[in-house]
């Protein structure tokens, strides 16, 4: 300043009365006197300086990390345009200065006269921001009105999702609730697209959208019976947040299982149309998957009988461990034809109904009279009870089908003559029960087991096969014999106990024992008619202890031939039956009358005496 030497003045507000006052230090003259002063600027007591007009049209643009932030002029009174400077504010909540503080010395804005900054490397969040005016005397305005701006390069990610229900059946419906993970946002006006796809491969299903709100996202899918039964990924594509960042597909977000296989019956105890069923018996229905327990009622499984449509009673119970419904009948009459049901409203544990009602048949076995006796058959077997065979009145006679342990068994011979070995399993297995069940020994029964339908039939020397008896050793069969009808493809013999019977194919049968013994018939009177002793035929029965050349003959009382049964058919060894239908050799019914039979076996002879009661 003049007069001053070495001098130095600053600007400043010492009295806070919003003008600029001046302060000088330095030394007059030349005995150079210091002097510090200030020189207080009165203006503001006459025209007090005002504070200027906060800045408008505030705008951003962000784009990636960085966000370009511009505004408008603020005013001012005292100071021109071009001389206000400018001082910002970002923060992440309202009001906050943790980004760009706003909080200045007194002095020039931070931004100058700009009109514009850039704000780089910005991580992911909405951030509020101001900018403030600064007058020539260092005044600040207020803050114009906050804005916002959002930096967000992260596109959405499925934070969680909610499935109901996480096991469906056929007609569920299953909803998805998807919640995003967006600091920023989520565009709720771009819809994602969500399926389901099975995990073992098929047709990918799309999910309808029920709702999408804020981070929540919520749709349903029907199943249907053609849905693949497996685990179901649920695929996520297409959720946008409000920058624009597109989600990378996500093909497996969650999953929950699809069971579209409908509840089917496997087995069934008895088997369907089983014959000579015991009325003790309880019913079973396995199926291939577990049922909804609830379901079986005695409403759902239920028996009736087939002649006269009567319902059974009965207690129906389910067993988990083996997906097995029982039914235990309250009473079974004998020879009667019962039908079971098992209503298409049962259903599996997930609700699958079956497909439609399961039925099936199966007939009561036949309770054996002591005094006239009896017959059981089924599709393979027919066993012929005499008269008085049993020695306890109204013994019931139950039959059914048998797996056999394997087509290659260990056998005892017949009588013992030859020491174990090999044969070979042609079938069919039955067995009758109760199974030590015996019958008089000179009242045998007749067994024929048809062999025709067997699959190994072709493999096998027809005129090697026998019935065979199965021990009180498993896997051990004993040897009975049979005769041959290879027109009917059948076998039959004589058995005087209950137990397993079926067929083999007997390479090497035993030779031994007794020639010829057992020669009987039974009954011993029959009506070729039908008319009495459930038959109309004479099973003429003779055990043989090796092979022969068999000829059975009939005649009358006077002595003539009315019928040759069989001419030096070859058989044995084993029980042998030969059935005579009490017609002569030409095919006509014989009188009532006592006949004599007459058997020639490898020249070991024998006779008996039958009636033939026509009526």
């Amino acid at each position: 300043m003049p007069g001053n030497l070495f001098s130095s003045a600053g600007w400043a507000d010492y009295d806070n009365d919003k003008d600029l006052d001046l302060a000088v230090t330095g030394g007059t003259g030349l005995t150079f006197t210091e002097i510090a002063q200030v020189f207080d600027n009165l203006t503001g007591k006459e025209t007090p300086n005002s504070a200027p007009n906060s800045p408008a049209s505030l705008n951003s643009v962000s784009s990636g990390s960085q966000v370009t932030l511009t505004w408008g002029d603020g005013t001012d009174s005292q100071t021109s345009g071009p001389a206000l400077t400018y001082a910002l504010r970002v923060g992440t909540s309202s009001g906050a200065n943790d980004v760009v503080s706003g909080i200045i010395r007194t002095g020039t804005g931070p931004l100058g006269h700009a009109n514009v900054t850039i704000l780089k490397d910005l991580p992911d969040s909405t951030y509020f921001w101001s900018i403030r005016t600064i007058d020539g005397a260092f005044t600040p305005s207020e803050e114009a009105v906050e804005r916002q701006f959002i930096i967000d390069t992260t596109p959405p990610s499925v934070a969680s999702v909610n499935i109901d229900p996480a096991i469906a059946g056929i007609g569920a419906v299953v909803t998805v609730v998807l919640n995003f993970e967006e600091k920023v946002g989520v565009d709720n006006t771009v819809n994602p697209t969500v399926t389901i796809t099975p995990k073992n491969g098929g047709t990918t299903i799309a999910l309808g959208q029920l709702s999408y709100s804020g981070t929540i996202w919520t749709g349903k899918v029907t199943i249907s019976a053609s849905t693949t039964s497996d685990t179901m990924h649920i695929g996520v594509s297409g959720a946008q947040d409000l920058q624009g960042n597109v989600m990378a597909a996500a093909a497996n977000v969650g999953s929950f299982i699809v069971d579209t296989n409908i509840p089917a019956v496997t087995s069934t105890i008895p088997a369907a149309n089983q014959k000579g069923v015991t009325a003790a018996i309880v019913l079973k229905a396995v199926f291939g998957k577990a049922l909804d327990q609830s379901t079986l009622t005695d409403q759902t499984f239920t028996l009736r009988r087939t002649d006269t449509g009567a319902s059974i009673g009965g207690t129906v119970t389910y067993k988990a461990a083996t997906n097995t419904a029982l039914f235990t009948p309250s009473g079974l009459d004998p020879d009667v034809t019962y039908e079971a049901t098992i209503g298409a409203a049962v259903t599996d544990a997930i609700g699958n109904r079956l497909s439609a009602d399961f039925r099936w048949s199966f007939t009561t076995a036949t309770q054996v009279s002591k005094a006239s006796g009896g017959r059981i058959t089924n599709d393979v077997i027919n066993l012929y009870i005499p008269p008085n065979a049993f020695a306890t009145e109204g013994t019931e006679v139950s039959i059914e089908e048998v797996n056999v342990d394997s087509t290659t068994l260990v056998t005892s011979k017949f009588l013992g003559a030859k020491s174990l070995q090999t044969i070979t399993l042609l079938g069919p297995a039955v067995r009758f029960k109760p199974e030590n069940e015996t019958l008089d020994t000179k009242k045998p029964g007749t067994l024929t087991i048809k062999y025709g339908s067997q699959p190994s039939l072709s493999s096998v020397d027809e005129s090697k096969l026998a019935i065979f008896r199965e021990t009180a050793t498993a896997g051990t069969w004993e040897r009975i014999g049979g005769t041959l009808n290879t027109s009917n493809k059948t076998i039959t013999t004589v058995i005087t106990r209950l137990g397993t019977y079926t067929v083999f194919e007997d390479v090497a049968a035993a030779d031994g024992g007794v020639a010829l013994a057992s020669f009987r018939a039974q009954p011993r009177v029959f009506s070729p008619n039908g008319n009495r002793f459930n038959t109309s035929e004479a099973a003429i029965s003779f055990t043989l202890g090796q092979s022969f050349p068999v000829t059975v003959e009939v005649y009358n009382i006077a002595g003539r031939l009315e019928r040759t049964i069989c001419r030096d058919k070859v058989m044995g060894p084993g029980n042998m039956v030969e059935m005579w239908n009490g017609r002569d050799n030409k095919g006509r019914l014989c009188p009532t009358g006592l006949y004599i039979v007459l058997i020639d076996a490898g020249g070991n002879e024998n006779k008996l005496t039958l009636s033939v009661l026509n009526d």
